[in-house]
């Protein structure tokens, strides 16, 4: 005789699948998220998806919030695919984060016993730019008057990839080699 075994669910079982974004960040960068959520159980209501930075893997609602989606319910072994935008806060320091995926954030959705599969986590660096000017050429005199052509090379040598936004260089004219306030 054999024996099976089978476990039946009278509740949802919103699970999210699929969660990709970029390894790095800069504060103030919008970056976009590929996330999908499942529902293995029996159909759910309609519930939101929240989007969470968070400094450790466990996502939850005390991380902070980024962003969210609604999904306007889910048949059993439907999901709900989605690529939204989210803006990383200007005022995140840079560091190790890790940005996560919530289904049914405002907990909408009674699930039971399988309420604690909610969550998914990506690891994401958040930095800063670091420009620098390694490059300068200027003509050894210059008049009175005259205009002169400048050369310059910027590199961003921040220690990982991040963007850098649109930035001024600015030329000053100095009587000597050190810049300060009185050029």
């Amino acid at each position: 005789a054999r024996t099976c075994t089978a476990t039946f669910t009278i509740d949802p079982d919103l699970q999210m699948s699929t969660l990709s974004g970029p390894a790095v960040a800069a504060p103030g960068e919008t970056v976009q998220i590929n996330n999908t959520v499942r529902n293995l159980g029996r159909p759910a209501a309609p519930f939101n998806v929240g989007f969470f930075l968070s400094s450790d893997s466990t996502i939850n609602r005390d991380d902070t919030l980024l962003a969210m989606r609604r999904v306007n319910g889910l048949a059993t072994n439907a999901t709900s695919p989605a690529l939204p935008h989210v803006l990383i806060p200007v005022d995140a320091v840079p560091g190790p984060y890790f940005l996560g995926v919530l289904a049914d954030a405002d907990n909408e959705v009674n699930e039971g016993l399988t309420e604690v599969n909610n969550a998914k986590a990506l690891a994401i660096t958040i930095a800063k730019p670091d420009l620098v000017v390694t490059a300068l050429t200027v003509p050894a005199t210059a008049g009175t008057g005259r205009t002169i052509t400048v050369t310059s090379t910027v590199k961003n040598q921040a220690g990982v990839a991040v963007k850098a936004g649109p930035s001024t260089l600015a030329f000053y004219l100095s009587s000597d080699a050190v810049f300060d306030p009185a050029d």
